[in-house]
């Protein structure tokens, strides 16, 4: 193989193992995204759970009809939050999912480019191999000429 093409090739594969690296980080914190978006998805959750099971408490004892509305209308922007939250937490699934896909493709061209350097090891082995067993036939030729011309 030529200096230049094996150059060429290394170069190419410093290139794809650097894509392959940004990727990954991408990966990294899109997942760290999707995390976050499911620990605050829990958390509103949970908060709208709490604020039921305090207005039916309420509801019990003597609550207003004013009380009532007011009540209503915190759990309604509750589950609002909760929507909001739970349809950022699919984007960042989303977003891990596309990361994913990008990592998988990156990983595919660094293996191409792997292949390519192996075949192309393998092509100047071959090469040199049958060069020097064209070497050898010559030597054995002449060493034979020799012993013609000798005997």
């Amino acid at each position: 193989m030529s200096d230049e093409r094996r150059e060429r090739l290394k170069r190419l594969m410093d290139l794809r193992a650097k894509e392959l690296s940004h990727r990954v980080a991408d990966l990294d914190s899109a997942r760290s995204t999707e995390t976050s978006a499911e620990q605050e998805l829990q958390q509103a959750q949970t908060r709208k759970m709490a604020a039921i099971a305090e207005r039916d408490e309420r509801s019990k004892r003597d609550l207003t009809a004013a009380d009532w509305s007011q009540a209503e209308g915190w759990l309604a922007s509750l589950a609002q939050r909760e929507l909001v939250i739970e349809v950022q937490r699919q984007q960042a699934a989303l977003a891990v999912l596309e990361a994913r896909t990008r990592v998988a493709v990156a990983k595919t061209e660094q293996e191409k480019i792997q292949v390519l350097i192996r075949r192309a090891v393998d092509e100047a082995r071959k090469l040199q191999s049958q060069n020097e067993r064209k070497l050898d036939d010559e030597l054995g030729a002449r060493a034979s000429l020799r012993k013609s011309h000798v005997g």
